[in-house]
C-alpha cells in the first residue's frame, strides 16, 4: 500500500507502521472527520500459511510470560 491509498472506502494510508508474514499496520486518515486510526491489513494465507500462523497464535497464547 502507498501514501494516500484508500482502504475500505473510507481510510487514506499516511504510513506503514509495522509489518510482518501475518499483517501489516498502517497509520491512516479517516475521510470522515480527518481522525488518524490504525488499520491492520491481513494478508490472504495459503492452507499451509494459515496452518503455521495457528501453530505460533497457540504457543505464544501457551507461554507463561505475563506481556505476552
Amino acid at each position: 500500500m502507498v501514501r494516500g491509498e484508500l482502504v475500505g472506502g473510507r481510510f487514506y494510508v499516511d504510513r506503514c507502521l509495522s509489518r510482518s508474514a501475518s499483517m501489516s499496520v498502517y497509520r491512516a486518515i479517516d475521510s470522515t472527520d480527518s481522525a488518524p486510526v490504525v488499520v491492520r491489513v491481513f494478508p490472504s494465507l495459503s492452507t499451509a500459511g494459515a496452518a503455521h500462523l495457528e501453530r505460533v497464535c497457540s504457543a505464544l497464547w501457551r507461554h507463561p510470560h505475563p506481556g505476552i
